[in-house]
């Protein structure tokens, strides 16, 4: 099962990441189909693969999706940071998304990062999950710019309110 999820890169000094649940591309013989990873995690369960579909989704799923962002972003750190002084970015707010292939055993396996993933309406998702989401996003970096980045506060998962009326999650650095 193919997985497309978002994240994004809010700052790089000090490094700040957010993630999002994506959706599945389910396909069958006729058709293709997107589904939100709660329905994903129903599917699972339906099939007996996973018990309980939200303990599956915050305590396996989730916290695979950030080890893979954290580990994909930390190994580009010091080019981010050298970026920040180039012309045209200053290193803060960059959204990406990231495909990731499940296996039988519900193993994560990264296949790619897009710069810049398409949010273009598309007919197998309800088109306010994509303004949902960039709202809920814009929220979080506007957090970041005027509560910490402006006024010098440190940005930790506790101190970023608007966390708790969105979707996105902090991914933490180990």
């Amino acid at each position: 099962m193919e997985i497309r999820s978002f994240f994004s890169v809010i700052g790089v000094e000090p490094l700040v990441m957010v993630y999002h649940d994506g959706h599945a591309q389910v396909n069958d013989w006729d058709a293709q189909e997107k589904w939100p990873m709660e329905r994903v995690a129903s599917y699972l369960a339906h099939q007996q693969k996973i018990k309980d579909p939200k303990e599956w989704l915050t305590t396996q799923f989730r916290p695979q999706m950030k080890k893979i962002i954290a580990d994909v972003v930390t190994s580009m750190e010091k080019d981010l940071v050298k970026s920040k002084y180039a012309p045209g970015w200053d290193g803060r707010f960059e959204l990406l998304s990231m495909d990731v292939l499940l296996d039988n055993n519900l193993n994560p396996y990264l296949i790619e990062v897009q710069i810049g993933p398409g949010l273009a309406p598309d007919p197998g998702l309800n088109p306010d999950w994509v303004i949902n989401m960039v709202e809920g996003l814009m929220d979080v970096v506007l957090e970041v710019d005027l509560n910490h980045r402006f006024y010098g506060g440190k940005v930790t998962e506790s101190s970023l309110t608007s966390l708790k009326d969105s979707n996105w999650e902090y991914v933490s650095v180990a």
